[in-house]
């Protein structure tokens, strides 16, 4: 009996130094933030029209599904964060002006409840979380197929996650939607964000993707203008219809436009 063997499974021995539980949380939650800081990185470069070459070789080298999946989880967070800032710095203006009116005149006027606000805060979660991501994704499954059956020669982690860093940065665009309330700056705020939407949806995505594809950039920017307006028209008809539905004034009202 003493001199019995003891079979040992392949691989069941812990090598020396080896944590058989691997990372610790800690290290974990590290190499996560590092992550997500490479990727804000990335997004903040693409501003810099001189950076954009650099930084599209980059991120494609760096890029996987699941980094991709947290930028674009990280990106529909911060324009929900924005769009309540937004909505509640509006809010703030507007009883701010109804009670100095009321002052001013002596006659109570109507105030914004929170009541009144919360629709406007679900419309937002539910618009920018679940609905824009899942026809994000179908944009991208959509343009990776047309994309191969065009020549492309790219993989689909490396579209995603370069998508995802555009995406990002288009989010953190939509900041300057925090002075859109603001009299006197609305018309440099919008202004703004709308060259910048445009400059990162069109000019940043189409250069993107013709370097992960190894295609031409008029072959990428075509391919994402016609996406890209059938995309923001299906999106206008689900915002029209989920604003509807939690009891919103509609973006596009039949009626007027049947006028």
């Amino acid at each position: 009996m003493a001199n019995r063997k003891v079979r040992v499974a392949k691989g069941s021995v812990n090598k020396p130094g080896k944590n058989p539980n691997g990372p610790n949380y800690l290290v974990r939650i590290f190499n996560w933030v590092m992550t997500m800081k490479k990727g804000w990185d990335y997004s903040k470069d693409l501003f810099d029209y001189r950076k954009i070459t650099s930084t599209i070789g980059q991120a494609i080298d760096y890029g996987t599904i699941k980094k991709a999946a947290w930028m674009i989880f990280f990106a529909a967070i911060i324009t929900v964060i924005i769009a309540f800032a937004t909505t509640l710095l509006s809010v703030h203006l507007v009883n701010f002006a109804s009670d100095t009116l009321s002052e001013a005149s002596g006659v109570p006027q109507p105030t914004l409840t929170f009541d009144k606000v919360l629709p406007v805060l679900l419309f937002q979660i539910v618009l920018y979380i679940p609905i824009s991501i899942a026809i994000a994704l179908i944009y991208e499954g959509v343009f990776f197929v047309l994309a191969k059956i065009t020549g492309g020669k790219g993989a689909f982690e490396k579209q995603i996650y370069m998508s995802s860093v555009i995406g990002l940065s288009i989010a953190m665009t939509s900041g300057l939607s925090l002075f859109a309330p603001l009299p006197c700056l609305q018309v440099i705020a919008a202004a703004s964000l709308i060259v910048l939407t445009f400059y990162f949806m069109f000019f940043v995505s189409a250069k993107a993707y013709a370097q992960v594809h190894q295609i031409g950039g008029w072959h990428s920017f075509i391919m994402v203008l016609v996406l890209s307006i059938i995309r923001l028209a299906v999106l206008l008809l689900i915002t029209n219809w989920l604003a509807v539905t939690f009891g919103l004034p509609p973006v596009i009202d039949p009626g007027v436009a049947n006028v």
